[in-house]
């Protein structure tokens, strides 16, 4: 079942109305049928409201559809922008437990409330249950139940603050201001579902076999009365919601949004992808200057050493960069300053005597040359490799 059928063309609004409790048979008013209003101030948002059996049944089916009960607290203290923990609780009010009262109202058959409240409304301590709730602006009619407190204070002082906070918050709230798109789709998906009709059925079709079903039921004598009637209020409540997504997702897609105020989804989605194209190559080429570095002077000498170092510079076994591989610069900067450099490259291994190749052009010099002797490369092999890692990571000597 749908959490609303408020939308983004006609937002929610928040108001606090406030009834005397317990009711004579232990149920609990949450709102009066009809047409309703202010009276000196125990009401607070833009009404009047309206409540009758068609709006009933929409907003019974939504907290129904809720996974929790609905807390009652004290003075609407688990609202309160400073209010601190533990909250605790007055009662609790079973999301199965609520029905419609022709003539009366919203009820709650049977609230359960915790041993101390229950004494202090036996006492005389506490008389009024007040209900924080979303409306319809266009319609009046509440859409759901934020809050429910027991109190003495019908007009509670700071409540018009607290209330326009709550229609701040609301307003950016899926659950009571859904996508209409979506909305509307899981809608007529559930009704072409329970009408057996076409999936390419659309909302002209679907209202058109409601009525069928409404003229069906009204003129068949075998139905229950109470049963007929219950019927046709909640098939009235889905031809009602059905009309009202359909003229306000048209009013949406007939609208013509300002393009200066908005960037193209696939502009910013490539400038993204070239961001983080740029960031992944920049630090490829630093973790391979790092890298090169560290074996410059000796360290991970060994074959298990090189390849963990590798695999932190996002390279494979071989030194060659793995698509899609981000390194770790920091990573390999902590592990290569762990590593001690070959003692045998800290100083001169020729007596003094320039050793073959050093300083011809093109040839490994005498720190090279040890390496290469470490690693069981011939010159040649090096100097291709240190190569590949030039091309690959830019800026290596």
């Amino acid at each position: 079942m749908m959490r609303s059928m408020a939308t983004q063309s006609r937002k929610t609004l928040i108001a606090a109305l406030t009834v005397a409790v317990p009711a004579p048979d232990g149920s609990m008013q949450i709102f009066p049928a009809g047409q309703f209003d202010a009276p000196r101030g125990s009401l607070l948002g833009a009404g009047p409201w309206r409540l009758d059996a068609a709006a009933a049944t929409a907003l019974i089916a939504r907290i129904g559809a809720l996974s929790n009960d609905i807390l009652i607290d004290y003075d609407h203290e688990s609202i309160q922008e400073d209010a601190k923990p533990p909250i605790l609780a007055a009662g609790w009010l079973a999301r199965d437990g609520f029905e419609w009262r022709e003539g009366e109202g919203l009820f709650h058959r049977s609230p359960t409330w915790t041993p101390v409240a229950a004494q202090r409304i036996a006492d005389g301590e506490l008389r009024y249950v007040s209900a924080v709730f979303p409306y319809d602006r266009a319609t009046g009619h509440p859409l759901d139940i934020i809050s429910v407190a027991v109190t003495n204070s019908p007009g509670l002082d700071g409540m018009q603050p607290l209330v326009a906070a709550l229609s701040a918050r609301l307003a950016e709230t899926p659950a009571l201001n859904p996508n209409p798109d979506t909305s509307m789709d899981e809608l007529l998906e559930q009704l072409r579902w329970m009408l057996s009709l076409p999936l390419s059925s659309g909302a002209t079709e679907i209202l058109a076999e409601l009525q069928k079903l409404i003229d069906k039921i009204k003129g068949d004598g075998e139905v229950a009365a109470t049963g007929r009637a219950n019927l046709l209020v909640y098939i009235a409540a889905l031809k009602a919601l059905v009309g009202e997504q359909t003229a306000a997702l048209a009013a949406l897609k007939t609208g013509q949004p300002d393009p200066t105020r908005y960037a193209p989804v696939a502009l910013v989605q490539e400038l993204q992808a070239e961001v983080r194209a740029l960031r992944q190559e920049g630090t490829a080429a630093e973790a391979g200057r790092v890298l090169e570095a560290a074996l410059s002077v000796g360290k991970c000498a060994t074959p298990a050493k090189r390849t963990y170092a590798n695999s932190l510079a996002g390279l494979d076994t071989e030194g060659k960069a793995i698509p899609g591989a981000v390194p770790n610069v920091a990573a390999l900067r902590a592990y290569l300053d762990s590593e001690e450099p070959l003692a045998a490259l800290g100083g001169s291994q020729t007596g003094g005597k320039q050793p073959e190749g050093d300083g011809q052009p093109g040839q490994p010099n005498a720190t090279e040359l040890a390496a290469c002797r470490m690693m069981g490369l011939s010159p040649e092999q090096y100097k291709v490799g240190k190569a590949d890692l030039a091309k690959r990571f830019g800026g290596v000597k």
